[in-house]
């Protein structure tokens, strides 16, 4: 089973490396000023944590491998995951920006 806080480690640090290493889109993400750039880090995270979310409530969690529950607790762990997931995306971004 992948547990929420694996899949935010991920999506955080895979993608500040799209952004960085694939020629179109790293030529289009370099045009934006700084704080365009953290806020749509932010919300591509949160729409990846909204999505993990939704997965559990219509019931794919278990089929696609993932600990995630549909109630109060599964939303505060995701929010937790959520967390990491832009301390994991910060940390790369910073290494990785030319």
């Amino acid at each position: 089973m992948i547990s929420p806080e694996w899949i935010a480690g991920i999506a955080g640090a895979i993608l500040p490396l799209i952004f960085s290493y694939i020629p179109g889109l790293k030529h289009l993400w370099e045009k934006l000023p700084g704080v365009y750039k953290r806020i749509s880090m932010l919300v591509m995270l949160v729409i990846v944590t909204g999505a993990a979310y939704g997965v559990a409530c219509v019931g794919w969690a278990p089929i696609l491998g993932l600990e995630i529950n549909c109630d109060r607790e599964g939303a505060l762990t995701l929010i937790n995951a959520l967390l990491l997931a832009i301390m994991a995306n910060q940390s790369v971004y910073e290494i990785t920006k030319g």
